[in-house]
């Protein structure tokens, strides 16, 4: 057992073959952002933290609101204090988008 683990890191020191350094590398940070509402409830105070930190270090950051983030003054105003971030919409079906769009939100309301 121990010719083969020794003939295995011998094996792997003398191999110089590097792979993907010469391709280009990049990281997508991409945020999701909940409104207020129901189970998986975001916050404008963390949000804020975010595009703050995101600032500061100089990252590009992509970020997907849900509509009830996207309905709350409060988020819209502060991604527009933010335009170096790239913003879109995530739909997820809330009860409260199921209501407004008249569709039977068949899950419960507390725990979708």
């Amino acid at each position: 057992m121990l010719k083969k683990i020794l003939f295995l890191l011998i094996s792997l020191s003398l191999s110089h073959k590097t792979f993907a350094a010469d391709q280009p590398h990049f990281t997508i940070i991409l945020n999701q952002v909940r409104g207020e509402e129901c189970c998986d409830a975001g916050s404008v105070a963390n949000f804020r933290s975010q595009l703050e930190k995101l600032a500061e270090l100089n990252l590009p950051a992509q970020f997907a609101l849900r509509t009830d983030a996207l309905e709350n003054p409060e988020f819209v105003s502060l991604a527009k204090e933010y335009p170096q971030f790239n913003y879109g919409a995530l739909l997820e079906i809330t009860p409260e988008l199921a209501t407004q769009a008249d569709v039977i939100y068949k899950g419960k309301p507390d725990q979708w």
